[in-house]
C-alpha cells in the first residue's frame, strides 16, 4: 500500500512531475550479488497520491541494472543537515551536524585548513551498510554525523543602521571547516579537494532602547519603540509584544514593524491606568531577548489655559495651551451656546471685534472645560 512504502519519491509535495536521485550501495556491485540478481537487474517500484487521498491500487514499476565494472569515482557529498554559512546562537560552542554521500564512505573533517585526507584528525560517524540509506531532499543518501567545535564570538561595539540592510555585527566569527571522504572500494577512491563549510558564531543580541516610559495622558498616540542591537546582523531582528510575561515569540502578535534593529508597534487608545508590554525579540541566529516596557496613563482633567490675546484689524486673536474649540459672549453663557470662534480643535482662535465685552470659554477634546475668559478689547 501506499502508506507502507518507505521513501518518498523526491519531494513530498503534490506536483504533477517528480523527480528522484537514489544511491546503490555498493555490495550491489559484488559477484555474489550479481549471480542472486540475475546480473545485478533490479526493480522499484512506485505508487502516487493525490491530494484528495487517491491511491494506485497497482504498482508502477522501473526498472534498470548494473553495469559491472570497478567503482573509479570518489564519495560525493550531496547535502548537509544545516546550511553552509548559517548564523549560531550566541551561547553554543559546538554544533552537531550531519552530512549525507552518495555511497557508503568514511569522512573525516579539519577545521581552517583543506588537508589530505589520511592527515585529518576528526572523524564523522557514518553509516557501515549498504541498506541504512538516509531520506532526503529529492533522494537517499547515507548519513555521517559528528559535532563540530565553535568559537566564541567576540561581541565587539557595533554601527547600529536604521535600515533592514543585512549588515554582520562585529565580532562575529565565521568557522571554517572542510570535509573529505573515501569509499570502500579496492583501492579505495578519495576526494582530493576538500568540501568547504561554514558556521557563523554571532554575538548576544540586545535590546538598547524602550519606549514610551513614565506617566502619559489619556488620548495620545501611544506607539511601542524598540532599538536592538548586536546579536547576528547588528541587531536585525523580529520583536512581538504581549501583556502576559514569559509568552514565547511565536504565540504573540509580532510589531507592525520589524525584522530590522528598531521595531515599532502603534497603539489603539488606552484608558488610565498602569501598563506592562512584554517585549520579545529573536534573529537569525536564534538569539532571543527579553524585557519590559512599562507605563503609567492619566486623564487630562485641566481645562485648556489662555496663553496670548492681542487684536489687530478688527479682529480678536487668542491662542491656548492646547488643542480646544472656542466660544465667546458678551455676557455669560453655558458652553455650546456662545459664538463660535475660528479653527475648532487648534490653539489658535479668532473673533470679529464687534462687542465692548468678551467672555470666552474653550473646551480641549476630553470635555475639560475652561471658566470664562474676561477680555475687554
Amino acid at each position: 500500500a501506499f502508506d507502507s512504502m518507505e521513501f518518498d519519491f523526491g519531494s513530498s509535495l503534490f506536483l504533477i512531475k517528480h523527480n528522484m536521485t537514489f544511491m546503490l550501495p555498493s555490495e550491489l556491485t559484488t559477484q555474489q550479488a550479481l549471480q542472486l540478481t540475475n546480473g545485478g537487474q533490479y526493480t522499484i517500484y512506485v505508487r502516487c497520491k493525490d491530494s484528495t487521498g487517491n491511491a494506485n491500487g497497482r504498482d508502477y514499476y522501473i526498472k534498470f541494472s548494473i553495469e559491472p565494472g570497478p567503482d573509479l569515482s570518489a564519495p560525493e557529498i550531496t547535502s548537509t543537515s544545516i546550511t553552509s554559512g548559517t548564523y549560531i546562537q550566541e551561547d553554543k560552542t559546538e554544533v552537531p551536524i550531519d552530512i549525507f554521500v552518495n555511497e557508503l564512505a568514511t569522512c573525516k573533517w579539519e577545521s581552517n585548513r583543506d588537508i589530505d585526507y589520511d592527515a585529518m584528525q576528526n572523524q564523522f560517524s557514518c553509516a557501515s551498510i549498504g541498506t541504512d540509506l538516509s531520506a532526503t531532499v529529492g533522494s537517499a543518501a547515507y548519513k555521517c554525523s559528528t559535532t563540530l567545535k565553535l568559537e566564541k564570538a567576540q561581541g565587539l561595539p557595533t554601527q547600529e543602521t536604521t535600515s533592514s540592510d543585512i549588515t554582520p555585527t562585529p565580532g562575529n566569527i565565521r568557522n571554517v571547516y572542510y570535509f573529505r571522504c573515501q569509499d570502500k572500494a579496492t583501492p579505495p577512491n578519495k576526494n582530493i579537494q576538500g568540501y568547504p563549510y561554514t558556521l557563523i558564531s554571532s554575538t548576544k543580541l540586545e535590546i538598547v532602547n524602550k519606549l514610551p516610559t513614565g506617566e502619559l495622558e489619556t488620548g495620545n498616540n501611544l506607539v511601542l519603540s524598540v532599538t536592538t542591537s548586536k546579536g547576528a546582523e547588528s541587531g536585525r531582528a523580529i520583536c512581538g509584544y504581549s501583556d502576559k510575561q514569559n509568552a514565547e515569540l511565536t504565540d504573540i502578535p509580532s510589531f507592525v514593524n520589524t525584522l530590522s534593529n528598531i521595531h515599532t508597534q502603534p497603539l489603539s487608545p488606552l484608558n488610565e491606568g498602569n501598563y506592562n508590554f512584554y517585549i520579545v525579540c529573536q534573529d537569525k541566529a536564534g538569539n532571543e531577548v527579553k524585557d519590559t516596557i512599562s507605563f503609567t496613563v492619566k486623564a487630562d482633567k485641566d481645562y485648556p489655559k489662555l496663553v496670548s490675546v492681542y487684536k489687530e484689524s478688527g479682529t480678536l486673536h487668542i491662542t491656548t495651551d492646547e488643542p480646544s474649540t472656542c466660544q465667546y459672549s458678551d455676557r455669560d453663557f453655558s458652553f455650546g451656546s456662545g459664538n463660535d470662534m475660528s479653527n475648532p480643535i487648534s490653539e489658535s482662535h479668532d473673533a470679529a471685534l464687534v462687542n465692548q465685552i468678551y467672555i470666552i470659554k474653550c473646551n480641549d477634546e476630553f470635555g475639560n472645560t475652561s471658566p470664562g475668559f474676561i477680555i475687554y478689547p
